[in-house]
């Protein structure tokens, strides 16, 4: 039996339906996991963007993602959202980079951290912040007269020197190189520091007892030691009451050179 005009025309309705949900679909999905990346529901918007990218392959809605993985700890994960937004092509690959070379960072892929940061330090070789983080990449890789020139780059363009000068600090301070120990530049570096740390924060005193203790001052080590422990946020106190622990008993501290990882994406 034929269908008569009547049905024909709620079969048309009804794909017209099916169209427009399939067109906003991943808008609505993408928008839910957007807010709930900004409420701190990490979990729930990797699922509602992971939903959207099913629908649209688009390289904000990747990038988004990216960022939730970071808050949920799973930094390849976010190395390789980053790499398909940048994959995809885009005006804000310069930022996806940046977001790719910090995630890179956190887990530990110092390699991949150091190469995005040489990238995008390549069209704008003043800036501050990515000469910083590549320093901080290469000292963990021990390149640490790489970093020490990075630093002191960065000390240049004026851009977070307090970190800078803190970063200078605990290289000078806490290396496992003899060679580029040197208590008098840690503590110089560490007493600029502190004339910059308006916020208070326990980076300046956590480099200024290291370099109290590179100097074999222990009673001063432990009392900047003491002060970074009382103004660190939960999360950073334990590693804090280890290192005051530590100059308490006139110990100074060395930093371990980090093995890289070798099979971190790209």
């Amino acid at each position: 039996m034929e269908s008569g005009p009547q049905d024909r025309s709620c079969e048309m309705l009804e794909i017209e339906g099916i169209t427009q949900f399939i067109k906003e679909a991943p808008l609505r999905w993408a928008g839910s996991g957007l807010l709930l990346k900004r409420e701190g529901d990490y979990r729930g918007a990797v699922r509602k963007l992971s939903w959207a990218l099913w629908f649209e392959r688009r390289p904000e809605y990747y990038a988004w993602r990216g960022e939730a993985l970071e808050g949920v700890g799973d930094y390849m994960g976010a190395v390789r959202d980053y790499s398909s937004a940048i994959a995809l092509g885009t005006q804000s690959t310069r930022k996806y980079l940046r977001r790719r070379a910090w995630a890179h960072f956190q887990g530990g892929a110092f390699a991949g951290a150091e190469r995005d940061l040489t990238r995008l330090l390549e069209d704008r070789p003043a800036d501050g912040d990515c000469l910083h983080k590549r320093g901080l990449a290469r000292e963990r890789l021990g390149k640490f007269e790489l970093a020490e020139q990075d630093f002191l780059s960065a000390l240049g363009t004026g851009r977070k020197a307090m970190y800078v000068h803190a970063s200078l600090a605990a290289l000078y301070a806490t290396c496992p190189s003899n060679e580029m120990r040197d208590a008098e530049k840690a503590l110089h570096h560490s007493e600029k520091a502190l004339e910059l740390n308006h916020d208070r924060s326990w980076v300046a005193y956590s480099v200024s007892a290291a370099a109290w203790a590179e100097a074999g001052d222990f009673e001063k080590a432990t009392q900047f030691a003491r002060l970074a422990y009382d103004v660190a946020g939960p999360n950073d106190k334990p590693t804090r009451l280890e290192r005051l622990r530590q100059y308490m008993q006139g110990k100074p501290f060395r930093r371990m050179t980090i093995t890289p990882l070798t099979d971190e994406p790209h």
